[in-house]
């Protein structure tokens, strides 16, 4: 990544836009009644928190990145996604979602 660049600069804020578009559509009645995998039944209310809680922290994290451009380096993606104590890592939320795919493809094949 070229931090004097632009080309970053324009990808982070497509990613922010888009998660921000996410962000606002993730709700219970999404995935309940629009998804609406059977797999998920019963675990929507908690879909949505987890969604949610993604979004939120990947919004943050691109805003600040956007304002300073360091904040964006390794060391601060690990420090804020990867090794946090009392929430949600982003490994934990990658392995749930991937879990969550393949439960899923299971159930419907």
């Amino acid at each position: 990544m070229n931090p004097a660049g632009d080309q970053w600069r324009a990808e982070a804020q497509r990613l922010l836009a888009a998660t921000q578009r996410a962000r606002d559509a993730n709700c219970l009645a999404l995935w309940r009644d629009v998804i609406a995998v059977e797999a998920y039944r019963a675990r929507e209310t908690q879909i949505a928190s987890l969604v949610d809680h993604a979004c939120k922290r990947t919004i943050g994290y691109l805003q600040r990145g956007l304002s300073d451009v360091y904040e964006l380096e390794a060391r601060t993606y690990k420090s804020e996604f990867a090794d946090i104590s009392g929430q949600i890592s982003f490994d934990k939320i990658m392995v749930a979602t991937f879990f969550s795919s393949g439960w899923t493809s299971l159930i419907v094949s």
